[in-house]
């Protein structure tokens, strides 16, 4: 009896750091992937590198999600999130770009990896630490990075928002992983200098997503930290106000000027050419990436809006499916006020953050949206988690879980 209980604890821990290891790995080719972006975009090695990286992912999270289903499914949110990946996947070999699909898979599939192999307590926060405080160091370095490998440029271009820079984005969506991760104060050096240079790069929604972050963080240190935690949290407070009160006109000029870069006019313009379809393409849309089949004043562009984008792709029953998603997380956050006050608040501040983006840029066609995705799926998972260490019975558990 003794040997079998051995060789089940031993059967366990092979597999715990297995998974523990596979995480490693995802952590690895993230960075990756993170870091080579600046120097992609002529193509080259790098470019079939990072493919392949984004590829691997993909596998390993299809692998894990589908030997875990019947765990997962119980969660609304994954069903959902996995119909998403149906819909998208019936209709990719019937669109003109079908590569660009991969995007979407990796982002997407994120989600149920990391909600599993968290619900198992296989990601460290060494592990996220680690993860973090690289990827702000490439981040940070891929947003510098466009400024020199501009061919010719100047500070009065650059001010007149000429030069915007969408590598800020990578900054500010891994803002959110700081709510993984106990709070201390070393954290501020990091997020002050990455914060100016989220300013700095002019993008407004990155602006608006970091500003999100920074105002949650400052709130949840001010009220659950020690003393010295909230002095110092209220000094870098001042210190913020202070800075950007002191470059405003250069920070936010692009905020008075009220200019949509032509949001209103594209939005109007795809859901003009939906409503004009047949009833078949109201309820299931034109096909994946549609919207670039069209010319939009002599260009092809996505929607710069997931909701615009989904519909015009995928018609009423894909934006219920994606819909379903966020409203699916949003449930999931509000309910765990009764059990974790902090969990709630970083759930839903993440999704504040989610919905911004995917309002005014998008979330599941930018790879930098999985970042969105797999601070979710650790917060749910650890959440779920924590339900499941206390004993509930089994139908118990799906009934919360589901809610």
């Amino acid at each position: 009896m003794s040997n079998l209980l051995e060789k089940n604890a031993n059967d366990i821990l092979a597999n715990k750091n297995k998974s523990t290891a596979m995480v490693s790995l995802i952590f690895f080719l993230l960075l990756f992937i993170i870091g080579v972006s600046p120097y992609i975009e002529n193509g080259g090695p790098l470019r079939m590198a990072q493919a392949c990286a984004k590829g691997i992912c993909i596998i390993i999270y299809l692998y894990e999600t589908i030997k875990r289903l019947p765990i997962l499914w119980p969660q609304k949110v994954v069903r959902c999130n996995l119909l998403f990946v149906l819909v998208i996947l019936l209709s990719t070999p019937f669109a003109t770009n079908p590569q660009l699909a991969l995007a979407p898979l990796y982002v997407l599939l994120s989600f149920p990896f990391f909600y599993s192999v968290s619900l198992d307590g296989k990601v460290s926060n060494r592990q996220i630490v680690f993860f973090l405080l690289i990827g702000l160091v490439l981040a940070s370095n891929n947003t510098i990075q466009y400024y020199y490998m501009l061919d010719s440029y100047s500070l009065e271009e650059i001010y007149e928002g000429n030069f915007t820079n969408n590598s800020s984005y990578t900054i500010a969506l891994l803002f959110p992983f700081f709510f993984l991760i106990k709070r201390r104060l070393l954290h501020w050096l990091l997020v002050i200098p990455a914060f100016l240079l989220v300013l700095v790069a002019q993008k407004r929604g990155a602006i608006l997503c970091a500003s999100i972050f920074l105002l949650s963080y400052l709130y949840i240190s001010l009220r659950r930290s020690k003393t010295i935690t909230r002095f110092i949290s209220l000094l870098v407070a001042i210190l913020l106000i202070y800075l950007v009160y002191s470059g405003s006109t250069f920070f936010f000029h692009r905020f008075v000027e009220g200019n949509t870069s032509g949001r209103n006019e594209m939005y109007s313009f795809y859901l003009s050419n939906w409503m004009d379809g047949s009833f078949l393409r109201l309820l299931f849309g034109n096909g994946f990436y549609a919207t670039m089949d069209l010319s939009f004043y002599g260009y092809h562009l996505y929607a710069h809006s997931d909701f615009v984008e989904v519909i015009y792709d995928f018609g009423l029953l894909g934006l219920y499916i994606y819909c379903s998603i966020i409203i699916s997380i949003l449930r999931f956050g509000f309910r765990q006020r009764k059990r974790s006050r902090d969990v709630s608040f970083f759930i839903l501040s993440t999704m504040l953050i989610f919905i911004l983006k995917a309002s005014i840029s998008g979330v599941y066609l930018d790879v930098g949206g999985n970042l969105l995705f797999i601070t979710l799926g650790i917060l749910m998972g650890r959440s779920s988690s924590h339900l499941k260490s206390l004993s509930y019975p089994t139908r118990q558990n799906e009934r919360i879980n589901t809610r």
